[in-house]
Formats: structure tokens, C-alpha cells, sequence
């Protein structure tokens, strides 16, 4: 914010000191001290005013509103502020009015989306990516957000035609991979579920989340040694994973390795996760 003005004042420091320095004896020199001590007391002063009128994210836009009223601007800010702070009645307030100033501007109805997403309202969020993409198609990110929404509606095969037009735009982010491999999940094809999931790790390979998720593919698939593998991995990096060792009992069970399967299972319970009824008493 432009509250923030003590950065730019070392250039503008620097400046005077150059200017000292080749004026050097002249009479012109004299005057510096003053110009220096003068400027200096105008931005103070404007950092004093400003900083008490811009306190905060709201403060800056609800003076942009009140001077501004018209502008789409101010009211796009303010809305996407107040979604951040979870106050999804006056985001979409502000975002309402945001896009009817100005509805020819992605942006509006990618923020709108997000806030209908928030307030588990997927459909509607879906008819805003849309209109964003619409307005302008260069946004991949719209795609991908477009595709959790239908993935949430457990459309999965727009899901997926979404996510497979935003990987074939950018390739390198991983988190498309993990989210299409659900999909694949989803959609009965595990083969293709761990070949995305073994593209994404390729390129964020430290993530037990999606260990865990791929040695549950393995497992479901019948190669539970490839599960245990993942799941070993997984616990590694996050020891108190009560999901990855309740799945990891899960295959030690099934590979005949009770004490173990127990163990894990005890701890998954200690790190919160609930247990099936009576899981422990079949371990014994």
C-alpha cells in the first residue's frame, strides 16, 4: 500500500546525497539542508494522513468506493477481500456490483466463482468460470478451477476434458495430474489414475498426501507390496498421518503382518483418525 513509503525514501535520500556531493562548494549548496528538511517534513506528513486513512484492506477500498463510486475496480478488490476474510455475503455483494459496472471483465466472475464455491454452490460457479473463460480463454486457471467444480458435481467427464486442455497448455504443474488422477479414479480407469499420479511426483515428488493416494490405487488394484512401498514413503515424510497408517495396517493385514498392522493402527487412532468398529479386536 502506499502507506508504505520508507522504502522508496532511500532512493530518494540517495538522490540528495548525490546532489550534495556535485554541487560541492557552489552557492546552489546551501540550499540542499532545506530542500532536504522540506521534503521530508511533506512525506511524513503524507504518511501520517494516509496511514490513518488506510489502516487496513477495507479501509483502502471503501475510500476508493466513496470518492469512486462507478468504478468496477474498488468493488472487485473489496469483494475478493471479503472472500478471503470468509464474509461471503458481502463479497458477493461487492462482486454483483463489481460485474455490473463492468461486465465485460474476466475477473469479476472468476472472484464470483470462487465465493459460489465457498458457499457449496458449484453450478453456479460453473456458469461464471465459464463466462470468465468466455471473456477471456487465456486465463487457464479458470479451467482448472472449472474442473473441481465438476468433479465435485461428480461430472466426471467434463472434469476431465478440462483438465486435459489445461495440461495440454502447462504441462509442468503437478497438481493438474493429481486432481485428473482422482478423476481417472473416479471414472473406474486406475491405470491411467497412477500414471498421472507418477507424472505429478515426477515434478513435486515430496507430497505424502499423494503417496498415499496412489499406494491406495496399487492396493485396490491387488499389488499391495507397491502399496506398502508408497506408504512407507508417505510416513516418512509425515509420521503422524493417521489416514497413510491406517491404510498401511490395512495392507500389513492383508500381507499377514498383524503386530505390525496393529501398531499402526494404534497410532493412526492416537493421530485422530477414527477407526472401523472392532478393527483393533480383529488385529489381535
Amino acid at each position: 500500500a502506499d502507506r508504505y513509503t520508507y522504502l522508496p525514501y532511500i532512493g530518494l535520500s540517495f538522490g540528495l546525497i548525490v546532489l550534495v556531493r556535485t554541487l560541492g562548494n557552489q552557492p546552489l549548496a546551501r540550499w540542499v539542508p532545506g530542500l532536504a528538511m522540506g521534503t521530508l517534513v511533506v512525506f511524513s506528513g503524507f504518511s501520517v494522513y494516509f496511514s490513518g486513512i488506510w489502516k487496513d484492506t477495507y479501509a483502502l477500498w471503501d475510500r476508493v468506493v466513496e470518492h469512486y463510486p462507478n468504478h468496477f475496480y474498488a468493488y472487485l478488490n473489496r469483494g475478493y477481500a471479503y472472500h478471503l476474510d470468509k464474509n461471503h455475503t458481502e463479497a458477493l455483494v461487492d462482486l454483483n456490483l463489481a460485474i455490473q459496472k463492468n461486465p465485460r471483465y474476466y475477473q469479476g466472475y472468476d472472484y464470483r466463482a470462487r465465493v459460489f464455491l465457498s458457499l457449496d454452490n458449484p453450478e453456479a460457479a460453473i456458469q461464471d468460470f465459464t463466462k470468465g473463460l468466455q471473456l477471456n480463454p487465456k486465463q487457464i486457471d479458470l479451467l482448472l478451477d472449472r474442473a473441481l467444480a465438476f468433479s465435485q458435481l461428480n461430472l466426471q467427464r467434463e472434469a476431465l476434458a478440462d483438465f486435459n486442455a489445461y495440461i495440454e497448455l502447462d504441462p509442468d504443474f503437478p497438481y493438474a495430474y493429481f486432481w485428473r488422477a482422482v478423476v481417472w479414479e473416479r471414472l473406474g480407469q486406475p491405470a491411467n489414475a497412477i500414471a498421472d499420479y507418477n507424472q505429478g511426483l515426477q515434478l513435486a515428488p515430496q507430497n505424502p498426501e499423494v503417496l498415499n493416494n496412489r499406494a491406495w490405487v496399487y492396493y485396490n488394484v491387488g499389488e499391495p507390496k507397491a502399496a506398502l512401498r508408497d506408504l512407507n514413503q508417505a510416513l516418512q515424510m509425515a509420521p503422524n498421518f493417521g489416514q497413510a497408517l491406517f491404510r498401511r495396517s490395512r495392507v500389513r493385514k492383508d500381507l499377514g503382518e498383524l503386530r505390525g498392522a496393529y501398531l499402526d493402527a494404534q497410532a493412526a487412532a492416537q493421530n485422530g483418525y477414527v477407526l472401523p468398529q472392532g478393527y483393533l479386536e480383529q488385529l489381535r
